[in-house]
């Protein structure tokens, strides 16, 4: 069974959606990700979830003592995402707005 990426959501993300989530600062952030993945032949599929993350927004976060981060993705900067063949860039992606 060969198994296919269907979805990316981000609660935080602009109508929950990835690709439409921009954060103010590129090198400074913190997400929480759902990928559903499935049978490439299906319509369903499992949900795993994650953090994605900069390694500066992981230093800054409060963790008692002996806790450690599990799932976790860490990049060293936020970069466009190519998803369905479009690329979405800070250009053409809405920013959250303050407040």
């Amino acid at each position: 069974m060969a198994a296919e990426l269907k979805s990316l959501d981000a609660v935080d993300a602009p109508g929950g959606v990835l690709t439409a989530c921009c954060p103010a600062d590129g090198e400074h952030f913190g997400l929480a990700v759902t990928a559903t993945i499935g049978p490439a032949n299906g319509e369903r599929g499992e949900l795993f979830q994650f953090d994605v993350c900069s390694p500066s927004w992981l230093a800054a976060e409060d963790r008692p003592k002996g806790f450690a981060f599990q799932r976790v993705l860490v990049l060293d900067r936020w970069v466009p995402i190519v998803w369905n063949g479009r690329s979405q860039t800070s250009a053409d992606t809405p920013r959250p707005t303050p407040g």
